[in-house]
C-alpha cells in the first residue's frame, strides 16, 4: 500500500504545474488515438472487400466476446500500455540528472532557472564562492567574472611557467557552482602531497589538481577562456566562470 501511494505522489509530481509536458502527453495520445480510428478503419475496409482473411480477423478483432466486454477489454489494455510508456518515459527523463532532491523536484527547480533573472558577480578571493553557493538556491542565471591579479602557490607556479592565467580563484569558484558540490570540492581541491616526484624531484607538490585540469583543458584548447567552457562541460556547472581579462601580464601605462 505504501508503495503504492509513494507511486501515485510520483505522477503527481511529475504532472505538476511548472515541467510544460502536459500538452504534448494530451497531444500524444491524441494522436495514437486517430491512429487507432485509422487502423480500424483499415482493417473493415480489407474485411468488406474480402481482402483480409476471417478467422484472422475474429481472433484479432476478439468476435468471439460480447461486443460490450471486447470494447472495455481493449480500452483497457490500451490505456494501461499507454501509461506504462508515459512512466517509463518519465523515468528515463529524469535518471540522467540524478539531482539530491527528491523525484521531479529537481527537473522542476531546472525549469525555473531557465525563466529566473541574470546575476553577475564580479570579484575574487575566498568569498566570491559564498556568494555563488547563496545564489545557486535561487533560480538565476549566474556568471562570475573573477579577477586575475593572483600570483602565489600553485597558481603563481603555474603562471610563471605555463604563462597562464592564475587558475587558482577560478578553481574555487568553478567548485561552487558544480552540481554535485561536495564531491567536485574535494577534487578540485586536493593538493599534492610529498609522495610524488618526477626525475628526483617533487614537481607536483602543492599544486591543486583543479588547477592542472585548467593547465591541461588550456593546453588542449589552445586559450585559457576556451578551457573554461570546456571545464562548464566536464563538471556539469550550474552558471559560468570567465576571466576579468584574458591579458597574462596587466598594461603598462605611459610606454
Amino acid at each position: 500500500m505504501e508503495i503504492l501511494k509513494e507511486k501515485i505522489r510520483e505522477i503527481n509530481r511529475w504532472l505538476g504545474v511548472g515541467l510544460g509536458i502536459k500538452r504534448w502527453l494530451f497531444l500524444l495520445i491524441l494522436g495514437l488515438v486517430v491512429f487507432g480510428l485509422g487502423v480500424t478503419s483499415l482493417i473493415s475496409t480489407l474485411v468488406q472487400n474480402n481482402l483480409f482473411p476471417q478467422p484472422f480477423y475474429y481472433y484479432l478483432m476478439l468476435q468471439f466476446l460480447p461486443s460490450g466486454v471486447r470494447i472495455l477489454l481493449f480500452i483497457l489494455v490500451g490505456l494501461t500500455i499507454v501509461s506504462f510508456a508515459i512512466l517509463q518515459i518519465g523515468n528515463r527523463l529524469i535518471s540522467p540528472f540524478d539531482l539530491p532532491a527528491d523525484g521531479i523536484t529537481s527537473l522542476l527547480q531546472m525549469q525555473g532557472q531557465s525563466e529566473g533573472p541574470s546575476v553577475v558577480v564580479i570579484g575574487g578571493g575566498t568569498g566570491m564562492p559564498s556568494v555563488l553557493r547563496g545564489l545557486r538556491s535561487y533560480n538565476c542565471h549566474i556568471t562570475a567574472i573573477v579577477t586575475v591579479a593572483d600570483d602565489g602557490g600553485s597558481s603563481g607556479r603555474l603562471r610563471r611557467e605555463f604563462g597562464l592565467l592564475p587558475p587558482g580563484d577560478f578553481r574555487n569558484n568553478m567548485a561552487a557552482l558544480s552540481r554535485d558540490e561536495a564531491l567536485m570540492t574535494k577534487v578540485l581541491q586536493y593538493r599534492f602531497g610529498g609522495n610524488v616526484t618526477l626525475n628526483g624531484r617533487n614537481e607536483l607538490r602543492g599544486h591543486a589538481f583543479g588547477n592542472l585540469l585548467l593547465a591541461a583543458l588550456t593546453g588542449i584548447t589552445g586559450s585559457f577562456d576556451e578551457s573554461l567552457l570546456a571545464a562548464e562541460k566536464v563538471l556539469s556547472m550550474q552558471g559560468h566562470v570567465l576571466p576579468s581579462t584574458v591579458q597574462e601580464r596587466p598594461v603598462e601605462y605611459g610606454r
